[in-house]
């Protein structure tokens, strides 16, 4: 029989990861493993893209006036 999770720990647990600013999900297996979610690997392209600059907006459709349309100001 599977020995009893140990009293204290709650499984899973809660933690905020400030630099990122979300919250990750601990799970801890019998052996004291953890698990998280978002995974280690989704926690590290994070990480990465925050380091990026913010895509750029969209370029203008075509034909879009820069301006207030012929006939409206």
């Amino acid at each position: 029989m599977a020995a009893a999770a140990s009293p204290g720990l709650p499984n899973p647990s809660l933690r905020l990861d400030p630099a990122l600013g979300l919250v990750v999900l601990e799970f801890r297996d019998q052996a004291g493993r953890t698990a998280t979610l978002p995974t280690e690997r989704e926690l590290a392209a994070y990480r990465s893209a925050r380091g990026r600059p913010d895509p750029t907006p969209p370029p203008a459709k075509a034909g879009a006036a820069a301006g207030p349309a012929p006939g409206e100001a």
